[in-house]
């Protein structure tokens, strides 16, 4: 009797693509979960070709899907170049860095508007819903961030001078009049604004994230920032809770408890001129 071996069956499904399909199939399997992109939330892009030397950006990937992410505008000299880093400053190693294309879209000249927004759950839009995946997730678990960055946000409602739309609208056309970059995260404090890691990861005020300074979104060209901080360095919602129950603080309290906190001086903003937007996608 004789029966086809091992080695002939595997002949056999290799000359009929079976490896590659399947391989295909996986990857599919493993995008449509979301395992199939980035998860790190400092992921590291060095913008190269821009005038003045490279230019930085830290940017939350944790979307759990493929998306063009947008990292800024800038001025190149030079061939266009974006690289990822795979080391990141939380240094746990085991959260994927990943990517698949990038793109440059050519601009006319500078936007007239570069607008940065930063600070806490005043900028962020704590409340209003509708949060961006990667800025409301996983909360009790090594992953969690609670920046809670809302589409229905007040900067985003906001229409600048001499335009007759509202900067939400313009970002998401990717319009070249506006350059549009959000830092504010849910629970911030002064300090968080500030250049350098924090003491420890993973809490309130930039969970995962970069401090806001270091995330590379500001820069002397930037025109306009947005900003509201300062609520959680006094304890708002127990000074809230105090003015019910107890009646409120006096205000001599409230900079006793609040200056000691803020740091006494803010370092600020690389240099470097737009011209160009550059984005990516996972």
């Amino acid at each position: 009797m004789y029966r086809r071996t091992a080695h002939r069956r595997f002949s056999v499904w290799t000359e009929a693509g079976l490896w590659r399909r399947l391989h295909r199939a996986v990857l599919d399997e493993l995008g449509a979960r979301g395992e199939w992109t980035g998860h790190t939330q400092q992921a590291h892009y060095v913008i190269k070709g821009v005038a003045g030397g490279d230019r930085h950006r830290y940017i939350n990937t944790h979307y759990s899907k493929n998306t063009w992410v947008e990292l800024g505008v800038y001025r190149f000299t030079g061939t266009p170049r974006v690289e990822l880093t795979n080391t990141t400053d939380d240094g746990t190693a085991d959260e994927d860095v990943a990517w698949d294309a990038v793109a440059f879209q050519p601009l006319s000249g500078t936007p007239k508007h570069m607008v940065v927004a930063m600070g806490g759950s005043y900028t962020s839009g704590e409340g209003a819903g509708a949060y961006s995946p990667e800025s409301d997730r996983d909360h009790g678990t090594s992953t969690w961030n609670a920046c809670r960055r809302s589409p229905h946000a007040w900067p985003r409602k906001v229409t600048l001078p001499g335009q007759t739309r509202t900067i939400g609208t313009l970002a998401d056309s990717f319009d070249p009049a506006l350059g549009f970059q959000v830092t504010a995260c849910s629970g911030a404090e002064t300090a968080q604004m500030t250049q350098g890691n924090p003491h420890a990861w993973g809490f309130d005020g930039n969970f995962y994230e970069k401090t806001q300074i270091d995330s590379g979104a500001l820069s002397t060209d930037t025109t306009s920032v947005m900003l509201t901080i300062g609520g959680n360095d006094a304890s708002f919602d127990n000074k809230i809770q105090m003015c019910v129950t107890h009646g409120c603080p006096s205000e001599a309290s409230m900079k006793a408890d609040i200056e000691p906190r803020w740091p006494k001086h803010v370092p600020c903003c690389n240099k470097f001129m737009p011209k160009r937007r550059t984005r990516r996608s996972r």
